[in-house]
């Protein structure tokens, strides 16, 4: 494209004078149109390159709000590491205080996900205490995830991934957190069931009685379909024939909707000799161990 001559604004008034006074000469000039193909932007040597910045206020009546910071960015290089990890926030410090609830990094094959991929190949023929450490580990994340959710309004999958990591470990904290979305929900009275005897009848089932006073235990491995296999490990040789029986009890909410991962949990089988009652309890995540 050649760049347009400059005109002298005297030299055109003259020139559209004396064309207005021939009757005879008119000067039509074309329509010019030009075509500026835009080049594709080239973010390759930028360090940090961000693709969305949204903000989300939540302001209740008492004064007090919560501010949700989301900023897509693509990191190019190890210096931007660093200058991306040193986070400023502004705010008015005559009628405003700051308090940083969380941060959290999403990125592809994060933490969460390595996590539930490497459970996703448990075996009960070959488990490890390094196994035990990591399924401790994601179920801890599962928490973290379901408050996560929970600040940002998703209730449905809050409440799928503060479950699975109730029913896991049954710790105060997720126990509270689990309080706090059925209470958003409206859902009082399940709400106030997640304390006392409670606890145990979440994790205890009642079987068929055929033997009594006797006891074993098992391990289990459960995924986000129910049980997905059973192992008769140590106690009264006559339970082994408990094994269907115990197959066909529901094991469902232990590991998130869509999740891969598998959960590697111990069970009790206890035949009561006095009351005639078998109950198969499953023993918190963090008592859970290998023989």
């Amino acid at each position: 494209m050649h760049p347009h001559p400059s005109v002298n604004l005297a030299s055109l008034g003259l020139l559209a004078s004396l064309l207005g006074a021939s009757a005879s000469c008119q000067v039509k000039s074309p329509p010019v149109k030009l075509k500026i193909a835009a080049a594709p932007a080239d973010y390759s040597k930028e360090a940090v390159v961000y693709d969305s910045v949204a903000t989300t206020i939540d302001m209740q009546a008492d004064g007090t709000g919560v501010k949700i910071l989301t900023v897509g960015m693509s990191v190019q290089s190890e210096n931007a590491v660093h200058e991306a990890g040193l986070l400023t926030f502004s705010y008015a410090a005559g009628n405003e205080k700051l308090e940083v609830e969380y941060v959290r990094v999403r990125k592809p094959g994060g933490a969460l996900d390595t996590l539930e991929k490497g459970t996703a190949q448990l075996h009960l023929g070959n488990l490890s205490r390094e196994d035990i450490g990591n399924m401790r580990q994601m179920i801890a994340t599962w928490d973290t995830m379901a408050w996560i959710y929970f600040r940002e309004g998703n209730m449905p999958l809050a409440e799928e991934y503060a479950r699975a990591s109730w029913k896991a470990s049954q710790h105060k904290e997720v126990g509270a957190h689990l309080h706090d979305i059925y209470e958003k929900e409206g859902r009082l009275k399940e709400a106030e069931g997640l304390a006392g005897e409670d606890l145990q009848k979440e994790r205890t089932m009642t079987l068929h009685n055929v033997w009594q006073g006797v006891s074993a235990d098992f391990y289990l491995l459960l995924s986000a379909d129910g049980l997905a296999d059973l192992q008769f490990v140590t106690g009264d040789e006559t339970l082994r024939a408990a094994l269907p029986a115990i197959r066909r009890q529901t094991f469902s909410g232990y590991v998130p909707k869509g999740s891969e991962a598998r959960l590697f949990r111990r069970g009790i089988l206890y035949c009561s000799q006095q009351t005639h009652v078998c109950e198969f309890t499953l023993i918190p995540e963090d008592s859970t161990t290998l023989n």
